[in-house]
């Protein structure tokens, strides 16, 4: 269970960097990992800055059901 703040928009950054810098592929990547019936890898909150007169647009989601079981069973959620 990782957290992490890209600073750029690149394409599949963080999923490279899971599994060629960390060793550890976001599970179910078809791409970088092993393949499996989803990819477990979604964004819990992001933030996007507008301009110097506003404040920068949030949106949060919650954990999808798929994720939530898995980290449950693993001990990772409560």
């Amino acid at each position: 269970f990782l957290e992490f703040t890209p600073h750029t928009g690149r394409t599949h950054q963080i999923r490279v960097h899971c599994a060629e810098a960390l060793g550890c592929p976001v599970l179910g990547d078809p791409v970088y990992g092993r393949p499996g019936p989803l990819l477990h890898l979604m964004s819990r909150r992001i933030q996007i800055p507008y301009w110097a007169e506003r404040p920068p647009i949030t949106v949060t989601a919650p954990v999808p059901e798929h994720m939530r079981v898995l980290l449950t069973d693993c001990g990772c959620w409560e």
